[in-house]
Formats: structure tokens, sequence, C-alpha cells
């Protein structure tokens, strides 16, 4: 079927990572926790970034020894990027990019 006299299409985003990524907002801060999908353990040195909905940045920390970071913010962030090493994952922050764009979030 159509969708307003258009045929439908769809697109995925598949991300190849071991960087496994658990995240908290609190007040105007995310708190990240990020560990290996392979063997659970946290990875200390990962580069933690929040990108606004243009990717400018705007907080970075790395991760303790523990796997943790704080990134606090004073503008809505659209993403959360992690790298280590070669390796990257990039989460989508808030509920939509509208709602980001409109500081619903």
């Amino acid at each position: 079927p159509s969708v307003g006299g258009k045929p439908p299409g769809a697109q995925a985003l598949i991300q190849l990572t071991d960087l496994g990524i658990l995240w908290k907002k609190t007040g105007n801060a995310i708190r990240t926790f990020v560990f290996s999908n392979t063997t659970a353990a946290p990875v200390a040195g990962a580069d933690s970034r929040l990108l606004d909905a243009d990717f400018k940045p705007l907080a970075a920390s790395p991760t303790d020894a523990d796997g943790n970071a704080q990134l606090d913010y004073t503008k809505v962030p659209a993403w959360l990027l992690v790298t280590s090493g070669e390796d990257a994952c990039v989460l989508r922050m808030g509920p939509s990019a509208e709602a980001l764009r409109a500081g619903d979030w």
C-alpha cells in the first residue's frame, strides 16, 4: 500500500561494535557506563561525547577505570558518541528530532 500516494520506504542503521552503553539523564547531565559486549568488562578511557542536532560538540569526557563518565550540558543533546580505539557507537538522544529542536526534552 502507499502512503500519501507514494510507496513506503525504509531505512536502517546497523552498527557493528563491541561497545555497549548504558545511559541515564540526571538533570542537565548524561551519565554513561561503557562496557565490552564480548567480555562485559568496563571500558576505561573511552571517549564519550554529546553532540547537538548539528553535530557540534556539547560535552566530552573519558570513561574512568570503572567505565563511567558524566557529561554535563547546557544545550539539549541530540547524539551520544562513544569511541575506543577504532571502535565507535552512536546513540540518538531525546524522543525525536522535532522535540529536540523545540526544546521538549
